[in-house]
């Protein structure tokens, strides 16, 4: 089974999705500061926030994903805060 890290899975594009990826049999993880819409997803949910560089290593090496969906934006500062996350997901 193929694992796949959702940043921002909190959210209606995170909910919906994380719904297809599992109904696919794709283990998931949603990696997000904001708690999941969907209370089913709960248990998919990791607390954290993404621009912690070192909380974002310690999810890379414990549920080693495949793959990596990147859907977390923080509005007021969108663009910067993107462009360091894209960075840091990168060196991971």
């Amino acid at each position: 089974m193929k694992k796949i890290l959702i940043t921002g899975g909190s959210g209606f594009i995170g909910t919906n999705l994380i719904n297809k990826l599992l109904l696919l049999e794709y283990e998931v993880l949603n990696y997000d500061c904001n708690k999941p819409v969907n209370e089913d997803h709960e248990s998919l949910w990791e607390n954290a926030d993404i621009i912690s560089a070192g909380s974002l290593e310690q999810v890379f090496k414990n549920f080693s994903p495949d793959f990596v969906i990147h859907l977390c934006a923080n509005m007021p500062k969108k663009m910067k805060i993107n462009f360091f996350i894209v960075v840091v997901l990168f060196v991971f």
